[in-house]
């Protein structure tokens, strides 16, 4: 049985938001700095990208995400975080 887990919380302001194409699947970045000098990078793939429509640099947000661990064909270890909401605070 599948285990389901409560999404993740970060709040801060927008400092970017960017449209990357990855093997042909487009997905919208966004960089948020949080308080004492923290700065996240959220993914947003498919229909999650339309929750990105209408905000902008300096926005203060509030983004529930979920972690995606995955190690590369090389064995490198990376943590994606994957945007399911983001709504103005």
């Amino acid at each position: 049985m599948k285990e389901e887990f409560q999404p993740l919380t970060f709040s801060g302001k927008i400092l970017k938001i960017e449209t990357v194409n990855n093997n042909g699947n487009d997905k919208k970045v966004v960089t948020i700095a949080g308080g004492s000098s923290n700065v996240g990078f959220f993914d947003f793939f498919g229909k999650y990208q339309e929750l990105l429509n209408g905000l902008k640099k300096g926005d203060e947000v509030l983004i529930k995400f979920r972690l995606n661990g995955k190690v590369s064909k090389l064995g490198v270890k990376h943590n994606n975080n994957v945007g399911k909401s983001i709504k103005l605070i």
